[in-house]
Order: C-alpha cells, then sequence, then structure tokens
C-alpha cells in the first residue's frame, strides 16, 4: 500500500522529469529551431541554449530531492523566458501547460516539506478497519 507521501513525491519528480527532457530538448533541438526561425524578446540562440543547459541541473536535483523546492522554482523560473521568448516554437498548448504546472508543483513540493512526515497512526486506522469487518460479519437479526 501506497503512503500518502510517497504519491506526493512521485507526482514531484513526475513534474521535474518533464523539465529535465524540456530543457535537454531545447539543448539539442534549438540551434536547429532558432536557425530557422530567431527567438524573440531581445535574446539571442545562443542565450538561450545556455540557459537551458544550466536549467538541467536544477532539474536533475529536483527529480532525486523532490522535497528540495528551490530547485523546482528555479526550474519554473528559467521556464518561463524561455516560452514567452523562444519564438513560434513555444505557442503550443503544452509549453504553457508546463509554465502553470510547473508552478503548482512547486506549491507541492513546499507542502512536501511541510505536512507529509505527520502520519496517521496505524493502530487507528487498523482499528477502524477491524471494526468495518465485524459489522461486515455479524448475522442480520432481521
Amino acid at each position: 500500500q501506497l503512503k500518502p507521501v510517497q504519491v506526493h513525491s512521485c507526482a514531484v519528480r513526475l513534474c521535474a522529469l518533464v523539465y529535465f527532457f524540456a530543457f535537454l530538448g531545447n539543448v539539442i533541438d534549438g540551434p536547429v529551431m532558432w536557425l530557422l526561425t530567431p527567438p524573440d524578446g531581445g535574446w539571442e540562440s545562443s542565450e538561450l541554449i545556455a540557459m537551458n543547459k544550466i536549467a538541467l541541473l536544477p532539474a536533475l536535483i529536483a527529480v532525486l530531492r523532490p522535497w528540495f523546492w528551490p530547485a523546482l522554482v528555479a526550474c519554473w523560473i528559467l521556464w518561463h523566458p524561455m516560452r514567452m521568448n523562444g519564438g513560434q516554437w513555444f505557442f503550443f498548448g503544452w509549453d504553457q501547460m508546463i509554465d502553470e504546472i510547473g508552478f503548482l508543483t512547486c506549491i507541492l513540493s513546499v507542502t512536501l516539506t511541510l505536512y507529509d512526515d505527520i502520519e496517521v497512526e496505524s493502530e487507528d486506522e487498523a482499528a477502524v478497519v477491524e471494526r468495518v469487518e465485524e459489522k461486515k460479519e455479524e448475522p442480520s437479526t432481521q
């Protein structure tokens, strides 16, 4: 049976993996993309590629340590100018979704550090399950 902290941690790690592969994709495909259509907003393609290379580190840290929320915040901050200034390549729905879901995952990561160390006593949970089982086994007096 999965504990809430495990599910919580997995959700943060999945978002961090999406960031990692998005940044890696920009490092690999960026030179070709921005050669065909230069980036907007006054950024040069070499600057955006360098920013993506730098962003790989906090993304990897967030995958390995999901409770270290500053790494995820760094990913979110570094992705936002990428989406806004990347040119025509960044106006698809998933690019904006990464921006929005990244913000929500930052909040989720912070709550991972604050609240998931509080667990329900297993004895209390077992007692409730036992009472439910007893009620099921009692013969009906109707």
